[in-house]
């Protein structure tokens, strides 16, 4: 059965006609701005058809799992940490893989430069997000355009989101002309450190040790032996803890409800998330959100 939407943990916002139509009147914001924006986890049987087209660019970043798309006759597979993006007015289709099903985050965005941040992204495009945080940066700033505009549409508001909006585009735009930033030398970074910052870059996700390990130029063995050496836990224990961490900061500066935090931290199971945050916080998300702090 084909979805459009309903995914467990999934966001969407789709502003006001008023207030884009606000946007088109004002100078800054006509030059680009977003009309719906989503977040669509682990997104079983998605799938959407357009006969027409949009009237808005759709840039489609997928995080997870696989996808594909179809334009202009045309049909192209999406892997993880792939993005692309839809010009307005033109026919297409897309879904999940029907056995690797999509985790995507999306925006509709149009204005005078909307075309400025979409003309090379017509086939889906690599980002390199490795071994550094710009990804969990994007991700983060995606997250700020959320709550923005979550707390009301004044002017201010809004010009702060659409700030963001630039940083968000701008960034997947340089991503996908960086290369893959390489391991540090033992003098500056050991490994259990390189883990560490791929953990981090890869917060939203799963890891397995042995895809940690290919990635670092070692055994499992060797880098679990290392990084307990090392940290005093083990590799997957401190990835959780990396992620409890993530989700205090959540629940703290966003409105996101339980379900949501866990599939933006890439756990499937919202239940498994509160048991998991309870036994290393000690107490259970939502008594923590209520808790003063500070």
């Amino acid at each position: 059965m084909n979805v459009l939407e309903g995914f467990k943990g999934q966001q969407i916002l789709v502003l006001p006609r008023f207030v884009v139509d606000e946007f088109a009147k004002d100078t800054f914001a006509s030059n680009l701005h977003l009309t719906d924006i989503g977040f669509f986890p682990n997104a079983e049987n998605h799938y959407c058809n357009r006969e027409n087209g949009c009237n808005q660019y759709i840039l489609i970043f997928c995080r997870g799992g696989k996808g594909w798309y179809e334009i202009e006759g045309e049909r192209y597979d999406v892997s993880a940490d792939e993005f692309f993006v839809l010009p307005p007015n033109v026919a297409h289709s897309y879904g999940a893989n029907k056995f690797n099903h999509w985790s995507i985050y999306w925006v509709h965005f149009q204005g005078s430069f909307a075309r400025d941040f979409a003309k090379d992204y017509l086939r889906p495009t690599k980002i390199y997000p490795y071994f550094n945080n710009t990804v969990v940066n994007v991700i983060g700033t995606f997250e700020q355009i959320f709550l923005t505009l979550r707390q009301g549409y004044s002017m201010d508001n809004m010009r702060f989101a659409l700030s963001s909006l630039y940083y968000f585009l701008g960034s997947l735009s340089y991503m996908s002309t960086s290369r893959e930033i390489p391991l540090e030398s033992d003098a500056e970074i050991d490994l259990s450190q390189n883990a560490i910052l791929y953990m981090k870059s890869n917060i939203d996700k799963k890891i397995e040790i042995k895809e940690l390990a290919g990635k670092l130029g070692v055994t499992p063995a060797q880098l679990s032996q290392k990084f307990k050496d090392k940290t005093g836990y083990a590799v997957l224990s401190y990835f959780n803890h990396l992620k409890i961490q993530h989700a205090c900061t959540l629940l703290d500066n966003t409105s996101m409800n339980i379900m949501q935090i866990s599939a933006m931290l890439g756990i499937e199971d919202s239940l498994y998330f509160s048991r998991l945050f309870t036994q290393i916080m000690g107490i259970c998300p939502r008594d923590y959100r209520k808790m003063t702090k500070g």
